[in-house]
């Protein structure tokens, strides 16, 4: 006999759980692991000056070339860039070809390959050659040394590293992502109406949000979410035969103001739930279900992989019972949770 967590599965979060590759399919390896802009390194024997678009860089003394680095937006075309040395004051027009980014590759594993279809027409899968070395007649070295390249890779790496904490492109005013919620470890305590305490921990949820903000590191969400303890870490069938079973599962209303800052954010805010906690004996074939309906208090801590995945802890008491059987007007509950969250730019 199949246990209530499959059950609370199909009845509650099914048709949430088999929406999770369609949503993850919307957001492309490319989109997901590339930003807007690829940086381009250029390295010169000699002191030299670029000028790219309307922009004029000057390289700087780097061990034993110069060097500059710029960003410069993804795009199916190459990047043209005018060089000047003192002995080539007339300058040269120095062609980067855009090509196809390892990125585009890594949606292999996308659901279905959707990856893919979405980076066909997603200028983010592209990104330029690099590095790129030029000799004092400003010709473009095309065969470089492993060893030397290796250099210049460790170098870019580091300098990436640095340019990319100075540069982080941060969410700004007017700024609007859509969120895709998996609360994938929840920890519950309930209080069922006359069933006293329960303690319950498991795997599994989906909800859906949205980030506006209104000011350049603050910002205000609206979530809606499911999340239950189901007891494996993937949705499967289990089958005990007998015995007793309980579980827990809530779905919930979260409106919070949030606080970014560089990798990091957290928030507090209002939440609204329907828990549920169901008691199952298969033996004599008794189901046991009791809801209530609760309003209370969220808080929430975020850590930043980039501006499109994040990672967080939420914690949710409850207090005030709006909908309940017994004669009680409060009563305290709470979920804690940790969060993956998808963010999908939906701004212009």
């Amino acid at each position: 006999m199949q246990n209530f967590s499959i059950t609370l599965l199909s009845n509650i979060m099914y048709k949430y759980i088999i929406l999770i590759p369609a949503f993850v399919g919307l957001v492309s390896c490319s989109s997901l692991f590339n930003g807007g802009k690829a940086r381009i390194f250029l390295y010169t024997e000699d002191e030299a000056k670029i000028v790219y678009r309307e922009d004029t860089l000057a390289t700087m003394k780097s061990e034993a070339y110069n060097t500059v680095s710029f960003p410069v937006p993804r795009s199916s075309k190459d990047i043209n860039l005018m060089v000047f040395t003192d002995l080539h004051p007339e300058g040269r027009l120095i062609n980067v070809p855009s090509k196809t980014s390892l990125s585009f590759y890594a949606n292999f594993w996308s659901p279905f390959f959707t990856g893919f279809l979405i980076d066909l027409t997603n200028d983010q899968r592209y990104t330029y050659k690099d590095p790129i070395l030029l000799d004092d007649n400003l010709n473009v070295i095309t065969k470089m040394p492993s060893l030397q390249r290796q250099h210049f890779i460790k170098y870019q790496n580091k300098r990436s590293g640095l340019e990319k904490i100075k540069e982080r492109e941060l969410p700004k005013k007017g700024d609007l992502y859509m969120n895709i919620n998996l609360p994938y470890i929840n920890s519950f305590y309930l209080q069922p109406d006359f069933e006293g305490e329960k303690n319950s921990f498991g795997f599994l949820g989906f909800g859906m949000g949205l980030d506006y903000y209104y000011s350049n590191n603050n910002f205000l969400n609206l979530t809606i979410a499911a999340a239950m303890d189901f007891e494996i870490p993937f949705p499967t069938h289990i089958d005990y035969g007998g015995g007793t079973d309980e579980n827990a599962s809530s779905f919930y209303l979260l409106l919070t103001h949030n606080h970014r800052y560089k990798k990091f954010s957290y928030g507090y805010g209002l939440s609204l739930a329907r828990n549920l906690w169901v008691f199952d004996d298969y033996d004599i074939d008794i189901r046991i279900r009791k809801f209530d309906t609760t309003a209370g208090l969220a808080f929430n801590s975020y850590y930043y992989f980039s501006n499109k995945f994040t990672i967080g802890l939420n914690y949710r008491p409850t207090f005030v019972l709006l909908n309940t059987k017994s004669d009680q007007t409060f009563r305290y509950e709470h979920q804690i949770g940790v969060d993956f969250a998808f963010k999908i730019s939906l701004n212009k």
